[in-house]
Formats: structure tokens, C-alpha cells, sequence
């Protein structure tokens, strides 16, 4: 019974993470697989994906966020100071290694990352115009509850 009452709790755990990822924008370093504790996402193309447990930015970091353009669909996101410092250290260290970008709990895309950046980020993916806005006045909500 005890080794039953632990499965039921670490699956637990695990739907709790994905639950949680479900609103807003996050960045997480791609990393090998079989990495203890990463997350199996698949992208649009079937291909698998194993993400870091520790988000490098989640939607509590998010300043801002704003439609850029409709055609292709864009979001600016502007980043809080601690959010900036985060991303900065981050992609600092990851220069020629993947980063995941997920909204709303679907991975966009896994870009290789060219340089150090912190201030903002353009995500274009392969997201309805309707969905862009409901990320944009969620983390407009957010900020104005």
C-alpha cells in the first residue's frame, strides 16, 4: 500500500507541474534525454523535446506583453528587472544551446540561442490571432488584477 500511496503522489506531482504551465509564457533550457527531472514536451512536427524543470522564465517575470503583428501572428513580451537579470545569466551560459519557448502550455519553438539577451523577447509561432490576444490581456490581467 505504501509503495501505491508514493505512484499516486509523484503522479501527482507530475500533472501539477503541466497544470501549472498552462497560462502564460515560459522559457526553459532543451536539454539531453534521459536528464533527471526533465519535461517531455513534443513540438508541432511529432518531434520529442525534454525541457529543464527549472523555467528560466515564467509568467511572474512577464512586465508586458503586447500584439506586434497579425501576419505572421507576434508577441512583445517586456521582461521585470528580475525576469531581465534571469534571462541575461541564462542565455549568457547557453550561447549554441536550445532554448524552449512555451505559451499557454504548447511549445512554439526551440531556437538556438545566438547571443545574450534580457530586456524583451518577439515570439512568433504557430498561434491564432485569437490566441495571441488572449495572452496579451492575460498578462495584462495580471498586472492590473
Amino acid at each position: 500500500m505504501k509503495t501505491l500511496l508514493c505512484l499516486v503522489l509523484t503522479f501527482g506531482a507530475i500533472l501539477q507541474i503541466s497544470a501549472a504551465e498552462t497560462q502564460g509564457l515560459y522559457l526553459r533550457a532543451v536539454v539531453d534525454e534521459g536528464t533527471e527531472g526533465a519535461i517531455q514536451m513534443d513540438d508541432d512536427d511529432g518531434q520529442t523535446v525534454y525541457l529543464s524543470s527549472a523555467a528560466i522564465i515564467t509568467p511572474d517575470d512577464v512586465e508586458s506583453a503586447e500584439l506586434k503583428s497579425d501576419d505572421p501572428v507576434s508577441i512583445s513580451f517586456t521582461f521585470k528587472s528580475s525576469g531581465q537579470t534571469k534571462l541575461g545569466k541564462a542565455t549568457r551560459s547557453m550561447i549554441g544551446k536550445k532554448l524552449a519557448i512555451i505559451v499557454d502550455g504548447k511549445l512554439l519553438s526551440t531556437p538556438v540561442v545566438q547571443a545574450e539577451f534580457s530586456t524583451g523577447a518577439d515570439v512568433t509561432g504557430n498561434f491564432t490571432l485569437e490566441a495571441a490576444e488572449s495572452v496579451v490581456k492575460r498578462v495584462k490581467a495580471r498586472k492590473n488584477p
